[in-house]
Formats: structure tokens, sequence, C-alpha cells
């Protein structure tokens, strides 16, 4: 390595900065005994509202919450289920915000 000793060091300490301050903004913060509990509601009546609506062929959802942010994961038979599903999450209250991932299924 060329340079000072003291080049060297600030090099180092300036590198250990940037990857705490890496470490620090991409560490979300634990999630208190309320929220978990809260967040398990959300998504016990979200996957009954998806299982209340007879328009919808998305019976294998998975239903992921946190922080009130729901996450749909599966198959559906069509687009228009796929879209279903995301406005009955949606429609569930303390949902904040949906993320929707389920994937049209392929018929072979």
């Amino acid at each position: 390595m060329s340079g000072t000793p003291r080049a060297n060091w600030r090099l180092a300490l300036l590198s250990a900065m940037a990857v705490y301050g890496i470490i620090s903004c991409t560490t979300a913060p634990p999630r208190s005994t309320a929220q978990i509990a809260a967040d398990n509601d959300t998504a016990t009546r979200v996957q009954a509202a998806l299982a209340a609506d007879p328009n919808i062929f998305a019976r294998n959802t998975t239903v992921a919450v946190e922080n009130g942010v729901v996450t749909l994961g599966g198959l559906a038979g069509s687009n228009e289920d796929i879209l279903a599903a995301g406005r009955d999450a949606s429609a569930v209250p303390g949902v904040k915000g949906v993320h929707n991932n389920i994937q049209l299924e392929t018929r072979r």
C-alpha cells in the first residue's frame, strides 16, 4: 500500500464510516410485540377478505404483513383475479400499502 501511514489510516477510517452508514441506513428497526400482533391481525383479516370474495380464483395466496404493508404472493387464474386480490387487500382497515406479487398461473 502506498502513501503515508496517516493517509492509510484516514482511508481505513473513511471506509469503515461508509460501511457503517450503509448498514445503519438499510437495517430496519426491530418491530415491537404490539406491531407484530397488529400485523398478524391484519394478515388474518386480509386472508379472510380474499377467501370471502367469490369472484377471484386465488385460494393459495400467501399474505405477509410488515408495519401494515401487505405482500401478496401465489398464483391466480387471471389478471382480473390478481387485480381483485390487490383491491381486496387494500380495502382492509389498517393496510397501509400492498405489494402484489401474485403471478398468473400458466396452463400446461
